[in-house]
């Protein structure tokens, strides 16, 4: 299910753990 996910998902959720980590 993972892997019919498009790279740009993973970017994303790349993005949010980024914020995330700046937010704390």
């Amino acid at each position: 299910q993972i892997a019919s996910y498009p790279s740009e998902s993973r970017g994303l959720s790349l993005r949010l753990l980024g914020i995330e980590e700046a937010s704390c």
